[in-house]
C-alpha cells in the first residue's frame, strides 16, 4: 500500500484510520514510501503507525545467498 502527500487530516483519511485500527489489532502494515517533489530524497508518508520501506533501484544484485 502506498499513501501520497495529501492536504487530509488523519481524521478524514479512511485509509489512514482503517490502517490504525488495523495496526491496534497487532497486525503489521508495511508501506512503501512516496516521492514528493523532484527529488527522490524527499520521501513522505503521512500515517506514522506504518513502518514506511523505501527503495533506490530495482537494479542492484543480491550478494548473499539466503537460506530458509
Amino acid at each position: 500500500m502506498a499513501f501520497g502527500f495529501y492536504n487530509i487530516s488523519l481524521h478524514e483519511d479512511s485509509i489512514a484510520l482503517a490502517t490504525f485500527k488495523t495496526v491496534q489489532r497487532n497486525v503489521f502494515i508495511p508501506t512503501s514510501a512516496g516521492i514528493v517533489g523532484t527529488l527522490s530524497r524527499a520521501l513522505h508518508n503521512g500515517i506514522p503507525w506504518v513502518l514506511t520501506v523505501v527503495v533506490d533501484t530495482i537494479e542492484h544484485r543480491l550478494r548473499e545467498r539466503l537460506k530458509f
